[in-house]
Order: structure tokens, then sequence, then C-alpha cells
């Protein structure tokens, strides 16, 4: 009868703990609060190949088409992404030294 009070005990302290554990695939900059758009846009990666094209905007992961609040992600290219914000169409670059392609895009583009 101990063992399995101290088994069901162990149990519940297990899964406990684990709700409160750190998903350690988790980005470290990851934040689950509300979605909140700041004044200043940040583009901070950009996923393009011929399936995906993914960027991300101030820590938002948005697919041409997706909008959080007044912006909207007009079309994802390799190296900035064209958004519009009330009306005005801009367009986020990233820095030259952030760029990086895989070896098979290299072979791609010759």
């Amino acid at each position: 009868m101990f063992t399995r009070i101290t088994a069901i005990i162990l149990l519940l302290l297990a899964s406990a703990f684990a709700e409160s554990a750190v998903d350690p695939t988790r980005p470290l900059n990851y934040s689950s609060g509300p979605q909140t758009i700041s004044s200043s846009l940040n583009l901070e990666s950009i996923l393009h190949s011929k399936n995906r094209k993914i960027a991300i905007i101030n820590q938002q992961v948005l697919g041409e088409g997706d909008k959080i609040g007044d912006i909207k992600v007009t079309r994802i290219n390799p190296r900035s992404v064209q958004i519009t914000q009330n009306g005005v169409a801009r367009t986020l670059s990233l820095p030259a030294t952030q760029v990086k392609t895989s070896p098979i895009d290299s072979q791609q583009d010759k």
C-alpha cells in the first residue's frame, strides 16, 4: 500500500515539474505575451525556398499576405520583405552579414 501511494505522489510531482519546465527547443528571445507592434520594425530572419516563404518581424512569424496590426506582408524576397503599413509601402532588408544560403541554393543559382 505504501509503495502505491508513493508511486502516485511521485507521478503527480513529476507532472507538476514537467509543466513548469522550459522547452529546450524554444528560441531564447521567445515571448508568449500578447502580440503588440512597436513603432520600429525589426526584420530578424527570412526563410525563402520554392515551397515556403517566411519572415520573422518583431518576433512574429509571418507569411505573404499575413497581417499583424496595421502591417501587411505583401512579398517576401530572399534578402528583403515588402510590407504595407497604413497604405504606405516599405521594404525591410536584412544586413548583408546576416544573409546565409544553403549549399543547395548556391548550386541552383549557377
